[in-house]
């Protein structure tokens, strides 16, 4: 581990992996770089170039070359003597992607997910009823529905409910009904008939999600969020647990040696900034790190 003298910003995305930043570290050490500096790395939603709206910290983003090919960009670094640092994004998640499968879990569990803990979410707002409120509609609910936007869909193999780009999944309840009432001969005729106005709202409402237009469920959205970006739900790492998970790949690479320091998206907006600072250096070993902050 060694302190940055100089570093050079990478923006890896799908169309420059982490072999293409491989390619030119030579160059970049004749230059007299002394550490790579990578945006983040974590998988993040398809098609996102920046990297910023992840959906799984607990592992190295597959379209940018995955952990492999973060090894392979490593090695020859290390073959350089140069350094990475890494820019990491503790403060929240995108709730949008179907890859998230921590927000998927509370969506299809609610209160019962072993990952409800993970955001803040007032299960108690009296106008969500028990229901995270989802502000992604682009008009009203019932319109949405009558227009037929709203429907049912088959997603990694188990009946979902989709919005445009959106898939939302059903709890156990639901899926289980939708089961014992399909024709074994006919197994796709269900999503054409619950997908019908009249019993659409009848599943819609056994979830623990409610879709909502999104400019009045923004103002009674129940789960925080990254400034009033609805699509980026808060995360708790402040709690031990949920600071374990989230940071599980870095906490990972740091043990192994293979980062020299960390630059910090938005600590600002964290519960406790300073509380969070001392964990994480406590448990990198001290590992030197920046923190961003928008005056």
């Amino acid at each position: 581990m060694t302190t940055p003298a100089s570093t050079y910003r990478l923006q890896l995305h799908e169309g420059f992996t982490f072999d293409d930043s491989a390619a030119i570290v030579d160059y970049l050490a004749q230059l007299g770089v002394s550490h790579l500096y990578l945006s983040p790395v974590l998988q993040s939603a398809p098609g996102i170039t920046h990297g910023y709206d992840g959906v799984d910290p607990t592992r190295i983003d597959e379209d940018r070359g995955g952990r492999p090919g973060f090894d392979r960009l490593l090695n020859r670094c290390r073959n350089n003597n140069m350094g990475l640092v890494l820019d990491i994004v503790p403060i929240h998640l995108n709730i949008t992607s179907p890859l998230n499968p921590w927000w998927r879990s509370v969506l299809r569990l609610g209160p019962a997910s072993p990952f409800a803990h993970f955001f803040d979410i007032d299960w108690n707002a009296p106008h969500a009823g028990g229901r995270v409120i989802l502000p992604l509609l682009g008009r009203p609910l019932d319109e949405a529905i009558d227009n037929g936007e709203l429907k049912l869909a088959i997603f990694d193999a188990e009946p979902c409910l989709t919005y445009f780009d959106n898939h939302w999944p059903l709890n156990p309840d639901s899926v289980a009904r939708i089961i014992a009432d399909s024709d074994p001969q006919a197994p796709d005729a269900f999503l054409a008939r619950f997908s019908l106005p009249g019993p659409l709202r009848g599943l819609i409402a056994e979830q623990h999600y409610l879709p909502m237009f999104w400019k009045t469920g923004g103002t009674q959205v129940n789960y925080r969020r990254f400034f009033d970006i609805d699509s980026l739900a808060a995360v708790r790492v402040e709690d031990p647990q949920v600071f374990e998970q989230t940071h599980k790949q870095i906490l990972e690479l740091a043990a192994l040696d293979a980062l020299d320091g960390l630059r910090v998206d938005h600590p600002d907006g964290l519960r406790d900034p300073q509380a969070y600072f001392a964990q994480l250096a406590e448990k990198t070993g001290g590992l030197w790190t920046v923190a961003e902050k928008i005056l």
